[in-house]
């Protein structure tokens, strides 16, 4: 059920099931991923733990910035269908979680140019999402992994004016298949836990960020 701007997911694919929904809810989740998966034969499933760390998070930001954040990041990009209701509990309104996890189209298909696959892989990509399950609506958006990836880990060895350059070239390329429809692009550039900037230049503070 895809409508424009917004696309109504009733339910998550099963490769959302990792990190947070395996250690804090229940270890046998992972079967639902990788059938052959060896797991212990005591089923660790505390849902609460998972509650606990979204809780304190919101909790957590709320003192450093003044503000309850109303979308949240999960460690590791960690989703699935009950992390979405736990969220909703505590009041999140969305959360954002790697491309990879949407089932958007990344490999060409046979006799498509690389033109066609980009655009048919951003229209799907670049979306804001609604999750409607259990009273619990959420809505989800799912970051560009390579631009992000390119800020993270590549452009750090390029001189700055150069990268700046490239990731806007980049940026542009991939949303124009989307802007040509007339809609806006939702393009998430999002970094998860690389220690990115410890490797960039040190920049005068009072000079204006290039990008």
């Amino acid at each position: 059920m895809l409508r424009p701007r917004i696309a109504v997911l009733s339910r998550l694919p099963p490769l959302l099931f990792i990190t947070l929904s395996c250690r804090c809810c229940a270890t046998r989740i992972w079967a639902r991923v990788e059938s052959r998966l060896t797991l212990p034969r005591q089923n660790f499933r505390h849902p609460e733990d998972a509650t606990e760390q979204l809780r304190r998070g919101l909790e957590l930001h709320e003192r450093l910035f003044g503000r309850r954040p109303s979308g949240v990041w999960p460690s590791e990009g960690s989703v699935s269908n009950e992390v979405l209701t736990l969220a909703a509990r505590l009041g999140i309104e969305w959360m954002a979680t790697d491309e990879g996890c949407s089932g958007a189209p990344s490999i060409p298909r046979l006799r498509e140019t690389a033109r066609q696959a980009v655009g048919r892989r951003s229209s799907s990509l670049y979306n804001i999402y609604r999750s409607e399950q259990d009273e619990s609506p959420l809505h989800l958006i799912f970051r560009d992994h390579s631009l992000s990836d390119l800020i993270g880990f590549v452009y750090s060895g390029m001189p700055p004016q150069e990268a700046v350059q490239h990731f806007l070239r980049q940026l542009r390329e991939s949303a124009q298949p989307v802007l040509a429809q007339g809609r806006d692009a939702i393009v998430p550039i999002i970094l998860d836990g690389e220690n990115a900037w410890e490797y960039y230049p040190a920049r005068d503070a009072n000079s204006a960020p290039s990008l």
